[in-house]
């Protein structure tokens, strides 16, 4: 089976889409099978072949920005690969509910995380300069996000969100785009690095932002996340594996 719009992934991966085409292109992926899979083989095929774009480059063009003035990045970049820029609910928490963030500001992951855990990587990408990079500093209220993951502990389902030192709570994965809804985690494989389709857009408006990779043995929702954090418990959730990264937030 083929689609008309095929044309447009390969468009995307020789760095010649327009940033509107490139917008059509993100949109139709979340519901053309055919696509997505035409996707995944090109992003493969990208990291054996030097002659490919870098995923930085290949984002960037894709969203009428200037090239990035950064240093060739590792293949782990490819996490910003759809820079999709979807907005969510953001959730406002008790200012009373407890929760204290593990680890460090600007941009390092809570000390104690074993090097066999499961753990995720934060990229972003800055609107004004067009840099995609590791997320190893402050980052800005307006930067995209995207994501990649290590599933070293091989758990079945990933939930990335994020709080703010004003009890805010911000979800990246699930998407959480209504407030009637109740979503669940995502499947996620086993192994090594696995990038996450999405860059996700946030109004970041507290001064700091902890970042949660909560890995787990058995899918749960949204809700169940947020009541669990209230009662500065996630890790009673079955298998949890929470890696935490914390950053500064710049205006």
């Amino acid at each position: 089976m083929t689609c008309a719009d095929r044309t447009l992934v390969d468009a995307h991966f020789a760095g010649t889409i327009a940033p509107r085409e490139e917008r059509r292109m993100r949109a139709h992926l979340d519901g053309c099978d055919t696509c997505r899979a035409r996707y995944r083989k090109r992003q493969i095929l990208g990291q054996i072949d030097p002659q490919a774009l870098v995923a930085e480059e290949r984002v960037a063009r894709g969203l009428g920005l200037r090239r990035p003035r950064v240093s060739k990045l590792p293949l782990v970049a490819a996490a910003l690969a759809f820079a999709a820029l979807l907005f969510f609910v953001v959730r406002p928490a008790p200012k009373d509910d407890g929760f204290t963030a593990r680890g460090s500001v600007t941009g390092t992951t809570a000390p104690s995380t074993p090097a066999s855990t499961s753990t995720i990587a934060v990229y972003r990408a800055n609107a004004d300069s067009g840099a995609v990079v590791l997320a190893s500093g402050p980052i800005g209220a307006g930067d995209e996000l995207a994501f990649s993951y290590d599933n070293a502990s091989d758990k079945a389902y990933l939930m990335i969100f994020g709080v703010d030192d004003g009890g805010r709570v911000y979800w990246f994965y699930p998407a959480w785009t209504s407030e009637t809804d109740n979503p669940m985690s995502i499947a996620i494989e086993p192994g090594k690095r696995k990038e996450l389709p999405d860059a996700v857009r946030h109004p970041i408006m507290g001064e700091r932002l902890t970042i949660h990779g909560l890995f787990l043995d058995t899918p749960q929702t949204v809700r169940d996340v947020e009541a669990a954090l209230r009662d500065r418990r996630l890790d009673a959730l079955p298998g949890a594996v929470d890696h935490v990264t914390m950053f500064e937030v710049g205006r």
